[in-house]
């Protein structure tokens, strides 16, 4: 509860200072983080990164000034945006029409309070799921819950229709528009990717009580398992995962959404390694080397928009071929080698005290063997894996470590550690 009332007041100090210069870093240290451990408490309870947030409000509230008689450009220009055109195209982006468009269809009303105590585990009931389907005549639609195929957990905004389709809910349009985008864009590469069907206006989003909705056939393949990748015959499918993951890469080079920037030397060697090395979780070499040697080399690494979540479960897998990859809600701007390198690290940690990990090395190689071949890696992003690796684990050691039910499994990813250290280096 204390996360959240640090939250609502940051939500409500946006509200009060659109017109100012609000920046993320001033917000994290306002309220006492880290700006990565703030931005990441901030998605987790909001839905959106606060960059995102900030422009979605600013957008709502020059909307609204506008409605009221105000120039748009001029308006644009009070709301923090440096041109016309910068605030046209973040629009479109957003609300998915122009910004006269809008307010020709849209009353003047000022923008609701955004209150995470009202916002915050809303189900997606039956009853408004009906509401909403009925955008696609689907309303008497058979409806069943839905969980994420990686985790088996069930997700409090989204619902099976008729064992085909998915209903998602999201209080933010623009969620839905990146991932309508996006998948449009994993299309034309090759991949498999959701695909959003219109509604009866002809669009793929509708709004229904307040909230936005899409509903989506989802694409064939099966979940992949770490078992059968650590396998001897699974070097073949890890090599073809990496080929997945580059073709991937080269379709989010050309999505155009926004996205948080992540500095991983910031997160994992800012709150997460002062943590370990206060508490003695880890090697004090370890941890001095990592420092010393991971944060110049980090800056040389090619940045690009990644999936920054790829493991198993989130794989699509059919014909006896990776066909695809989704749940892109992490998606943020990294260095593109932590999508190949995060995938090993889960294989590896869904199979530990399981199975025989002395193959889990070639199966990073091979991942990475099959990426090279689609996204060819410089000499500084092999030379960046092993830290990589082991600033994944610092950042999932930390945050298990401060929650006491997750004490056995920080001590599990501990000694998975030590292991790493002793084998990448």
């Amino acid at each position: 509860m204390e996360i959240q009332n640090i939250l609502q007041n940051v939500l409500d100090a946006i509200d009060r200072n659109l017109r100012g210069e609000l920046r993320v870093e001033e917000l994290a240290r306002e309220s006492g983080f880290s700006r990565w451990h703030f931005s990441r408490l901030f998605q987790e309870t909001v839905g959106i990164p606060p960059a995102h947030y900030l422009t979605l409000r600013r957008l709502q509230f020059a909307a609204y000034a506008a409605k009221n008689g105000r120039p748009l450009t001029e308006t644009a220009l009070e709301y923090g945006f440096d041109s016309y055109a910068g605030f046209y195209k973040a629009f479109v982006r957003e609300f998915g029409c122009s910004p006269s468009e809008y307010l020709r269809k849209h009353p003047a009303k000022r923008p609701e309070r955004f209150q995470l105590e009202k916002e915050e585990h809303k189900m997606l009931t039956h009853e408004i799921a009906k509401a909403a389907l009925a955008h696609w005549n689907l309303e008497n639609a058979s409806l069943e819950e839905y969980r994420y195929p990686s985790s088996g957990y069930l997700c409090e905004n989204c619902l099976w229709v008729n064992g085909e389709f998915v209903l998602k809910e999201s209080p933010f349009r623009g969620v839905l528009e990146k991932e309508a985008a996006l998948s449009e864009q994993l299309t034309r590469f090759g991949l498999e990717a959701p695909a959003f069907q219109p509604c009866m206006d002809g669009g793929v989003i509708a709004e229904e009580k307040g909230r936005w909705f899409c509903l989506c056939r989802m694409p064939q393949g099966e979940a992949l398992l770490a078992s059968e990748i650590m396998k001897p015959e699974g070097i073949a499918i890890a090599r073809d995962i990496g080929k997945a993951i580059g073709k991937l890469h080269l379709a989010l080079r050309e999505c155009d959404f926004p996205a948080e920037e992540r500095d991983l030397t910031e997160e994992a060697g800012g709150w997460a390694l002062e943590k370990l090395k206060k508490e003695g979780f880890l090697p004090l070499e370890l941890c001095s080397r990592w420092e010393r040697e991971f944060p110049q080399l980090y800056q040389k690494l090619p940045r690009q928009l990644v999936h920054r979540g790829l493991n198993p479960g989130n794989t699509l897998y059919h014909d006896g071929r990776v066909t695809g990859f989704h749940e892109f809600d992490l998606s943020t701007r990294e260095a593109r080698i932590f999508d190949p390198v995060c995938y090993a690290a889960a294989v590896l940690s869904e199979t530990w005290g399981k199975m025989d990990t002395d193959s889990w090395k070639d199966v990073l190689d091979a991942i990475l063997d099959g990426y090279d071949g689609i996204c060819p890696l410089t000499a500084e992003e092999r030379e960046a894996v092993p830290w990589i690796v082991l600033a994944n684990q610092f950042v999932f050691l930390a945050w298990t470590g401060e929650r006491e039910k997750l004490a056995q499994i920080a001590e599990v990813n501990r000694q998975m550690t030590l292991w790493l250290w002793k084998v990448l280096f």
